[in-house]
């Protein structure tokens, strides 16, 4: 294992502090109702598996929602513990997991040696971005999505870190969360194998992931065979995630429209990186292993949506 010695600059160190006091302070808090119609119609699978717990929801709910009912589940079985309304536990979720996330990116960019002035920069990126921070604290039911972004920064920290221990813990994490957490296994993979990389992990921790991949999948799977009310739904979801856009018939303008979406999210990110590797130069060449999974897991991620198609993704695509 590699340890990574941090010399936090007290300066970044408040100005992430005063970046999210702003946040929390401003944001827009969403009530159950307007959660639904804000951008949060996925949380109502979410509720329903929390209220339910610990048993199994009666309710109908898509099978794709089912699979992630983890988060949702433990959410609900605290929630009757504690005796507190479900939404407030999402909510209290939502924000601590926020703070998670900036403290593993804190730890991952300070762990590169580059310029204060880029540090922040990075940071300020994710944490003012407004699909992110304050997303998610605004519609706390979509709590699997951020929680995935969390799993896929804790996998980040692992090669970093060259544990492999943590990698599973990513791995898991991001799996439980979503089913896209398999871009995680196939980042490593494709960086070990097909890239024949000095990657940490071994053939056989590659075949520990898969297997811990597909233990989770069939907890999901079993969850969710009294959600749904035909198998034949499941895999109509799965055959239009992946083949969803070559099933429609859109015109060139709607196809040109779908494939700019994305650029409102990532074109400050698309701009930084070609002006941070303009004065990092030597960042890429030594970094090469990390650089690669990192690359392969987010076009992985963000080919996912653009697949499901205009029908399917719409404008969820931005986010």
């Amino acid at each position: 294992m590699t340890n990574l010695n941090y010399n936090f600059n007290n300066k970044l160190i408040l100005v992430l502090i005063i970046s999210l006091i702003y946040i929390l302070s401003t944001n827009i808090y969403f009530s159950i109702e307007g959660s639904f119609i804000f951008g949060g119609a996925d949380g109502l699978s979410y509720l329903q598996i929390a209220k339910a717990s610990p048993n199994i929801t009666n309710e109908i709910i898509q099978p794709i929602h089912s699979e992630r009912f983890i988060i949702s589940y433990l959410i609900g079985f605290l929630s009757k513990i504690i005796n507190v309304e479900n939404y407030k536990i999402f909510r209290f979720t939502s924000i601590v997991s926020i703070l998670v996330l900036n403290y593993l990116l804190f730890k991952i960019i300070f762990s590169y040696n580059i310029s204060l002035k880029n540090k922040i920069f990075g940071i300020l990126l994710i944490v003012l971005n407004p699909y992110i921070t304050r997303f998610y604290i605004s519609n706390p039911l979509i709590i699997n999505d951020l929680i995935f972004h969390i799993g896929a920064l804790i996998s980040i920290l692992s090669i970093k870190l060259k544990n492999k221990k943590i990698f599973y813990l990513g791995l898991i994490v991001s799996i439980i969360a979503r089913q896209s957490g398999v871009a995680i296994f196939l980042s490593a993979f494709f960086v070990k194998i097909i890239m024949k990389q000095k990657f940490f992990l071994k053939k056989k921790d590659l075949f520990y992931s898969f297997l811990i991949m597909i233990f989770l999948y069939f907890i999901g799977y079993f969850y969710s065979l009294n959600t749904i009310a035909y198998a034949e739904e499941r895999y109509d979801q799965y055959y239009v995630t992946i083949f969803g856009i070559f099933l429609e018939s859109k015109s060139w303008n709607e196809l040109l429209i779908f494939f700019t979406w994305p650029f409102l999210c990532f074109l400050p990110l698309i701009i930084f990186n070609l002006l941070f590797l303009k004065i990092e130069q030597n960042l890429l060449k030594k970094n090469l292993i990390i650089n690669l999974f990192i690359l392969s897991f987010c076009l992985l991620v963000i080919f996912q949506p653009i697949l499901q198609g205009i029908d399917v993704s719409g404008k969820n695509i931005i986010k």
